[in-house]
């Protein structure tokens, strides 16, 4: 959904969620922001996260990618996404 965030379905509880896009950065170049959000999602998700809480992390992270010029560039490592999540 770009700017206006995400949506997530859980079947778990049959519900819908929207997440809103957080704005880390200014966007550069969006290249590669829906492969960043869902490796994102993925890595917190297996990792243990709830799926909305694995969302919002992505959401960040994606933001952030989305702030570098470079389809390679603008990946933040775990622990500096977390410190960056606790400021928004």
């Amino acid at each position: 959904m770009g700017p206006r965030g995400s949506l997530l379905y859980t079947k778990n509880d049959d519900t819908f969620r929207e997440v809103h896009a957080y704005s880390t950065r200014k966007p550069i170049n969006t290249v590669g922001a829906g492969d960043a959000l869902l490796s994102a999602f993925t890595h917190f998700y297996i990792g243990g996260c709830s799926p909305v809480d694995s969302l919002r992390l992505a959401s960040a992270f994606a933001s952030y990618k989305i702030g570098d010029k470079s389809a390679s560039a603008g990946f933040l490592s775990e622990n500096k996404l977390l410190d960056l999540f606790k400021t928004l």
